[in-house]
């Protein structure tokens, strides 16, 4: 039982003088808890708009998920350096609602509201990294990903579960982000932009583009 104590005495301690060194002794792996604030149009057909006449789509909800990356630096100097960030997963789920509101010669004239569940995976994801150092425990990342992401949306039916109707596909998400670390710690922002193509699975309604856009605020681990 002491070896025990002693084992994880000592992995606590390596844990909590793990700090943001130099770029060259500050590769590693990390894992981000993030809360994602899905924009305006996520999982929504394009507005449609002509004479006299418009069709607006808009998104209300939140996502939570959990990201796995690694990063390698290529370049150093005493006080930042240039990485390759991969991004090997990327997982969201969460819900919210899409209201569609029609228009007619500018007056509103009906509103509709579908419960949504949504589902986003990116994989393999990469791009560069840039830190900025400040003494020996901080340092501030700004990094950009292209990453390969799936979508998928769940359009839930108001009286029956057979009804609801089922989107997905695949396209390329465009991340930009900034991470502060002290330590072993790290919190900051993303912003995620992109266009997916949905399929219906059921063929019931028409494919269309949807909007992948959204922001993130993450905070997690640099090992």
């Amino acid at each position: 039982m002491k070896k025990v104590l002693l084992a994880l005495a000592a992995m606590m301690g390596l844990t909590f003088n793990m700090s943001a060194q130099n770029p060259g002794e500050d590769n590693g792996f990390g894992i981000k808890l993030h809360v994602g604030i899905p924009g305006n149009n996520y999982a929504c057909p394009e507005n449609y708009s002509e004479t006299g006449y418009s069709l607006k789509h808009e998104y209300s909800g939140a996502m939570f998920g959990l990201g796995l990356e690694n990063r390698w630096y290529v370049w150093h100097n005493d006080k930042m350096g240039v990485a390759v960030h991969a991004r090997w997963m990327d997982i969201s789920l969460g819900g919210g609602e899409i209201t569609t509101k029609t228009s007619v010669i500018g007056k509103k004239v009906s509103s509709e509201t579908v419960d949504v569940m949504n589902f986003e995976m990116g994989l393999l994801g990469v791009g560069p990294m840039y830190t900025f150092y400040f003494g020996h425990d901080m340092a501030v990342d700004g990094y950009y990903n292209i990453v390969p992401t799936y979508m998928l949306a769940v359009y839930e039916a108001e009286k029956d579960d057979d009804d609801d109707v089922f989107m997905g596909g695949f396209g390329f998400t465009h991340n930009i982000g900034a991470a502060f670390r002290w330590k072993f710690l790290q919190a900051g922002l993303e912003y995620k932009l992109g266009e997916i193509e949905l399929e219906d699975y059921d063929d019931n309604v028409d494919n269309y583009d949807s909007k992948a856009n959204g922001l993130k605020v993450f905070f997690g681990f640099k090992f």
